[in-house]
């Protein structure tokens, strides 16, 4: 590779508000100088619910799911899914307290681990600072977002977690949009609070309609879902107002 450190992993460029590309150059040299670069497998576990946040990651390559279970024993489900350029661990790092989510990669791929005093006096630099803040209330916006979708259909609860992560890692191909994530139907029925054979459901009907094409663990989008969902909105407000 012609590049070294944390450029050598951008292939393409990172999303507009994840925690890299609020950073520049000396910043990302600098987190390469205290990280540790760190492979993972599909199904690898980065962090664990409920432990120590005795360092922060932030992801190169792959996708991670954050996980989270309401509490010891019970099953995790899926809260949020983190890309290229995203800081793993920041609101344990901010609270000093025990994780409250854990993160499993859901493809192959790349993280920086960096401990927490380290990072600690990373962020001492106000650039560094200020992107951490970002991403946190960023965050926060985001999962009041999607809880605005929390008491429609099934169907736009999907349309609506599709359209957002087509946003987001969309990858544009001649035949449509590519989501290549590597989540099945458990994750994707756990992030939008439905049940399995509901998701299932809602998949083949989208699928029917031509909108998408589902595959292994990858799912290809036909046509704009930001029109399909404000379709379905509509649709819907008419049904319970009949």
């Amino acid at each position: 590779m012609s590049t070294s450190g944390i450029h050598a992993y951008a292939g393409t460029p990172w999303p507009s508000d994840v925690f890299l590309s609020l950073l520049d150059r000396p910043e990302h040299d600098e987190l390469w100088t205290i990280g540790r670069p760190r492979r993972h497998r599909a199904g690898d576990r980065i962090a664990e619910q409920f432990a120590r946040p005795d360092s922060v990651a932030v992801v190169l390559t792959g996708y991670v799911k954050t996980v989270r279970a309401a509490r010891a024993g019970s099953r995790p489900m899926m809260v949020a899914l983190s890309g290229p350029g995203d800081l793993l661990g920041a609101e344990a790092h901010w609270t000093g307290k025990p994780r409250h989510a854990g993160h499993v990669s859901s493809k192959d791929g790349d993280v920086l681990v960096v401990g927490r005093e380290a990072f600690t006096a990373f962020l001492e630099n106000p650039a560094a600072h200020r992107a951490f803040t970002d991403v946190v209330v960023r965050r926060t916006v985001l999962r009041d977002a999607s809880l605005s979708f929390a008491t429609h259909k099934v169907n736009i609860r999907l349309l609506a977690f599709l359209a957002r992560m087509e946003a987001l890692y969309g990858e544009r191909t001649e035949r449509g949009v590519l989501l290549d994530l590597g989540l099945n139907c458990d994750d994707v029925s756990s992030a939008i609070g439905a049940s399995i054979p509901a998701v299932t459901k809602a998949l083949k009907e989208l699928k029917d309609d031509g909108v998408l094409t589902v595959h292994p663990r990858k799912v290809l989008i036909h046509e704009n879902l930001k029109r399909v969902l404000d379709r379905a909105c509509e649709a819907e407000a008419d049904e319970v107002q009949r």
